[in-house]
């Protein structure tokens, strides 16, 4: 044998003995799972394990025979009914597997739904009825109950079955009670419609409130020709008119206490509503430049030119009052009042003057104001607040 092919043999044999040790090292070596810490990897490998026999058991099971629940539908709707009936609905549930199928009422969301299941072994394409009862009681609101039927199918062990629907009330009342916007000393109006869905009538007795000046008139209505109840199943229903006089201006909510009455057998029913409404501003100012929160922003103004804003000021009580500027802050603005041609209404011009102090009021702690009101009647004023600053430039 050469020189040269003792060496090749010799490289060869080389190469295969390092390949067997990285295969041994191979088979010892257990690489760590990458970006699982050291103190979590029981809890890896244990999820891991668990994936697999869920896998294992998942292919094992597909190849055995299982039952398989199916219902028509699983939510039923009553629709209106009586105060204190009992309404009773079938789920009808069929087994479309291929093994036995067994079902079981294991809860319901009240004692008055009763799940009741006719035959609870169902074979292969068998269906049997499943079903809940409910008793109405006496109440005038939508209601909803269920019931959990426990099932040995692995792909739904269990079916949720509702019933729902609405009672017919004795008397259906409004919880707020909202009037129309009036001037100062004027009454708000406004008007509510109560109604029963049941036989008889039902009076309106009283209406108890704080509110100044509380007035009200009761009219029987025809509910087949009030748009308003369309859908709310009347049997009977009845108009209130009210009103009620603010002593104060902006918006008031007075509670009230509505008392009524059954004709049929005198039992008095109590609702409790809000009178909710608003009193217009004796004074009122308008100016599409007005903000309802920061009021008017005038913006910066160099002093070295006359600088004019125009407001609409309107008076909403007493129109032979005669308006007037009050005050003005800061002392660089002027303010004048014009009547206009329509009674009560009045032009209000606001001016920074040509070579006017500099001044800021534009801030949280300082702004400024326009008020406006009558001089002879105290308390008849209101102002608004005006943001801005007077500037005067540095000369060349």
């Amino acid at each position: 044998m050469s020189r040269f092919s003792k060496s090749l043999l010799a490289t060869l044999g080389g190469l295969a003995f390092i390949g067997l040790v990285a295969a041994s090292l191979t088979l010892i070596v257990r690489y760590k799972p990458y970006g699982v810490p050291d103190h979590r990897r029981a809890e890896y490998e244990a999820r891991v394990a668990a994936l697999r026999q869920h896998e294992l058991d998942r292919k094992q099971n597909a190849d055995t025979a299982q039952p398989k629940a199916t219902v028509d539908a699983t939510r039923h709707h009553f629709g209106m009914l009586d105060p204190h009936v009992t309404a009773t609905h079938q789920f009808r549930v069929t087994n479309r597997g291929d093994a036995p199928l067994t079902l079981d009422v294991t809860d319901t969301t009240c004692k008055c739904t009763v799940g009741n299941v006719q035959q609870k072994l169902l074979m292969p394409g068998e269906s049997t009825d499943v079903s809940l009862q409910w008793n109405t009681g006496y109440q005038a609101e939508h209601y909803e109950q269920t019931a959990l039927i426990e099932t040995n199918d692995p792909g739904r062990p269990t079916i949720k079955l509702t019933i729902e629907g609405t009672i017919r009330a004795r008397l259906v009342a409004p919880e707020s009670i909202p009037l129309q916007a009036a001037n100062p000393g004027q009454p708000n109006q406004g008007s509510f419609l109560y109604y029963s869905q049941l036989p008889g009538d039902v009076v309106l007795e009283s209406i108890q409130s704080d509110a100044e000046g509380l007035q009200w008139n009761v009219t029987q209505l025809d509910p087949t020709k009030e748009s308003r109840l369309a859908d709310a199943e009347a049997r009977s229903a009845w108009k209130v008119e009210l009103s009620c006089v603010s002593a104060s201006s902006g918006i008031f909510e007075i509670p009230a206490t509505l008392t009524f009455r059954q004709t049929d057998n005198d039992e008095t029913m109590i609702r409790e509503a809000i009178i909710t409404g608003r009193v217009h501003q004796a004074i009122s100012f308008h100016s599409p430049d007005i903000h309802s929160q920061t009021g008017l922003e005038l913006g910066t103004m160099v002093n070295d030119r006359q600088h004019v804003t125009h407001v609409l000021v309107r008076q909403r009580d007493r129109l032979d009052r005669q308006l007037k500027v009050l005050k003005v802050e800061p002392e660089s603005l002027q303010a004048s009042m014009k009547p206009l041609a329509k009674e009560g209404n009045y032009r209000l011009t606001i001016e920074v003057p040509a070579g006017a102090t500099p001044a800021i009021f534009n801030l949280d702690n300082k702004q400024g104001y326009v008020q406006v009101g009558d001089p002879d009647t105290p308390g008849l004023s209101n102002w608004f607040p005006i943001q801005g600053c007077v500037v005067e430039l540095e000369k060349s």
